[in-house]
């Protein structure tokens, strides 16, 4: 099953090449349906695992060079946006995902791939590779870690064994209380949010569509 995805969500309109992405749905082993994107059709695969909340435009710039001569693909992790929620919380866990990566593949025809693993998406990528080697040509890690990210992430410098639970202590309680997520929600899309840090990175970049790429992410996941 496949649609044009303009037909499913709006475009980032700085980005004309998103509308040609194939917008996908597959039916995960545990009935979570999972929502996923192709570009290109070249004979070989590129999968790009997302940090946590990104999505195909965060990756625009090695989309515009590479889609020419590759396959790429992405997904919407379980759990968010555009693919289902499963009935267990530990479904949402890396394994499951990196399942579902190695069923997107299956279903695309794909034995092998080279795997871009951005911060969240590096542990689903080292998970790949691990229970599936032979599905996984070459491994690009950009920006996380391995294990548990909130406990691994400063090592060998710094062990914070306990700073999960008081994120998630943190998450838990700005979700009990709907005006102080409103209020985090329209900070983080706001003007200045977006031209301080969006449009930053842009500047050092030299790259306009950075800042529009941000705003786009912060309108995902705080809207």
């Amino acid at each position: 099953m496949s649609a044009p995805l303009n037909a499913v969500r709006g475009i980032t309109p700085h980005l004309p090449w998103l509308s040609r992405a194939e917008r996908k749905r597959l039916t995960a082993a545990d009935g979570v349906p999972i929502a996923y994107e192709r570009v290109g059709a070249g004979k070989e695969a590129i999968v790009l695992a997302n940090g946590l909340g990104g999505r195909l435009y965060a990756w625009a710039a090695l989309v515009e060079q590479l889609a020419p001569r590759y396959t790429i693909l992405t997904w919407d992790y379980r759990g968010l946006f555009d693919s289902g929620m499963p009935e267990r919380l530990h479904h949402l866990g890396v394994p499951c995902h990196a399942e579902d990566l190695r069923q997107i593949l299956d279903a695309e025809g794909f034995e092998r791939a080279h795997v871009f693993g951005w911060s969240m998406g590096v542990q689903v990528a080292l998970e790949l590779a691990v229970k599936h080697p032979d599905r996984v040509q070459k491994l690009v890690l950009i920006n996380g870690t391995h294990g548990h990210a909130l406990t691994t992430a400063f090592q060998p410098f710094l062990r914070t064994p306990a700073l999960h639970r008081y994120l998630h202590d943190m998450f838990d309680y700005v979700a009990r209380h709907p005006m102080l997520m409103s209020g985090l929600g329209k900070l983080m899309r706001s003007r200045l949010n977006v031209d301080t840090i969006g449009g930053s990175m842009a500047l050092l970049r030299w790259n306009k569509k950075l800042r529009e790429n941000y705003q786009q992410y912060q309108n995902d996941v705080f809207g």
